[in-house]
């Protein structure tokens, strides 16, 4: 990770790629950057699976309901659970702070008139403004300099 490079935690694309048509399996996300080592999804790659699930609930779900629905869809492996639950909270505490979830209290959270409506977006228009909202959000996020 450098700045230098025009990289941003958890986002290094170069800039001739468009990051709103990637998938999240394919951003660069450089381990180093959280201190992990591991291939799983990051705090952002999560934040429009756990909106959706939010959304179709219809109802506010706490953060072990929302573990338990990535697990069963795949998104998160089993194995993987004590490792996600830090990620899921990043992931909450990003879509909180944005006004797309609410938290409701004792570790559970509901969606918002905001959240339902990028929630029913198109995935790539959802992507990018979720990249706003996590660029916005991210504290590790350093100011770019034009090399």
């Amino acid at each position: 990770y450098s700045v230098s490079s025009g990289c941003i935690p958890s986002f290094c694309i170069s800039p001739s790629t468009s990051p709103f048509l990637l998938r999240p399996s394919q951003w660069e996300a450089p381990c180093c950057t959280h201190g992990c080592n591991d291939d799983y999804l990051r705090d952002h790659d999560l934040m429009l699976p756990v909106l959706q699930i939010l959304s179709m609930a219809g109802r506010a779900l706490a953060t072990q309901e929302v573990m338990g629905r990535l697990i069963d869809t795949g998104i998160v492996p089993n194995h993987a659970r004590a490792v996600m639950e830090q990620r899921l909270g990043w992931t909450m505490y990003y879509l909180r702070n944005s006004s797309l979830i609410a938290y409701r209290g004792e570790s559970v959270y509901g969606c918002t008139e905001h959240g339902l409506v990028l929630a029913d977006m198109n995935e790539r228009d959802a992507r990018a403004k979720l990249k706003v909202v996590y660029d916005r959000l991210h504290f590790w996020r350093e100011s770019r300099e034009v090399a």
